[in-house]
């Protein structure tokens, strides 16, 4: 099967994820969410304070991503992490078979020339820091850390 590869990279908030959805909701691509692959908390980068910094790419897992999405270009299928952000933890794994188009997102996709390399067409998502950081205040609704995200984000 050939697989046509599309990489979609943003800002936090910038509406990568509302995107995939609405496309994938129409039938036309399948996502693949590159946030399956952070690190547990134990395992992530801390800032200087010590809290956990999920917004640098050492907190994902590229090895790993990167020989998932090359199974998946030759027509693989692959077992899929699952990770709850609200826990910050992996939570098991789920099937993902080979499609026509994959629509891959995440903030650090094209980090990795490995991974970046890998796609037939490479976007990005574009909008005002004052969107973004609201968007990620309501999506972390209580636990969004305004110091944290003005100095690390």
């Amino acid at each position: 099967m050939n697989c046509f590869f599309i990489g979609l990279v943003g800002p936090s908030g910038s509406g990568k994820s509302s995107l995939a959805d609405a496309l994938e909701q129409e039938g036309l691509i399948k996502r693949f969410r590159m946030d399956a692959y952070y690190k547990s908390v134990a395992e992530c980068p801390k800032t200087a304070d010590g809290k956990t910094n999920y917004d640098v790419p050492e907190a994902l897992d590229l090895d790993q991503m990167y020989l998932d999405l090359r199974a998946l270009k030759s027509g693989k299928s692959i077992m899929v992490p699952v990770y709850v952000r609200g826990e910050h933890r992996r939570v098991g794994e789920e099937l993902f078979e080979p499609v026509p188009v994959l629509l891959a997102e995440g903030l650090f996709l094209y980090n990795d020339a490995r991974i970046r390399e890998l796609f037939d067409l490479r976007l990005w998502i574009e909008a005002p820091c004052s969107i973004t950081k609201n968007r990620r205040a309501e999506r972390s609704k209580l636990s969004f850390d305004e110091a944290y995200y003005d100095q690390v984000v």
